[in-house]
């Protein structure tokens, strides 16, 4: 279909990964976007086990998949904070779509420092690829409920300053894990004492005012 990234090209890709025995997970899936309506030119994004990076790179290689430079890192003047590894960015050549595949080596996102990534915290990244959970439809293993959610607050608050449409949708299916008292675990480790604030502002969809909320927060 023009204008997406053929489906057989992404669960193709994934399928090299089970192959191979690569330890990774699809960390989102915005709106069911893959496998059949990733926009020509929007990369995947990926959680891989440092101790697979070498492996990694052979079965992108053997696949048609190029490494380029990382937007996101110290070659664009980025600072990777507290011993966050960088990420490897890969193309597929020989085809006529740009079909990109994003690698990070833990979870992470943007700081309110300008130009510095961070990793997320233990919580988020300790045990994330061993409660994979798999996706039939996709042929790969996905991040599991609990830090999925939390993955796209953080992201959304930290590195994006706002809550899109597509992840305010996401959100709305998962608001009942608000209580789970390991979710709001999860969100302590990144928000500290806004935690209780933020979680009555997701509940009551107050998602205009979050950010503005965090960033003026006083009560640490």
């Amino acid at each position: 279909m023009a204008g997406f990234i053929p489906s057989e090209l992404i669960t193709g890709f994934f399928d090299s990964l089970n192959q191979t025995g690569i330890l990774y997970l699809n960390i989102k899936n915005i709106a069911r976007e893959l496998p059949n309506h990733l926009k020509d030119g929007k990369d995947i994004d990926i959680l891989v086990s440092p101790a697979d990076e070498e492996k990694l790179c052979k079965v992108m290689e053997e696949h048609g998949f190029k490494a380029v430079t990382y937007p996101y890192g110290p070659a664009t003047g980025w600072v990777l904070g507290y011993n966050l590894p960088e990420n490897k960015f890969f193309v597929k050549q020989g085809i006529a779509q740009t079909f990109i595949v994003d690698v990070c080596f833990m979870l992470k996102c943007k700081s309110l420092t300008p130009m510095t990534m961070v990793p997320l915290n233990h919580g988020f990244n300790d045990g994330a690829l061993k409660d994979r959970v798999w996706n039939e439809e996709l042929h790969a293993y996905e991040l599991d409920e609990k830090r999925l959610l939390g993955y796209l607050i953080v992201r959304s608050v930290l590195t994006k300053h706002g809550f899109s449409e597509g992840y305010k949708a996401e959100i709305e299916a998962r608001k009942a894990l608000l209580d789970d008292p390991e979710e709001k675990e999860l969100l302590k480790e990144e928000f500290f004492k806004f935690t209780p604030t933020l979680i009555k502002m997701l509940k009551a969809g107050d998602y205009e005012q979050i950010f503005d909320a965090y960033v003026g927060f006083t009560g640490y």
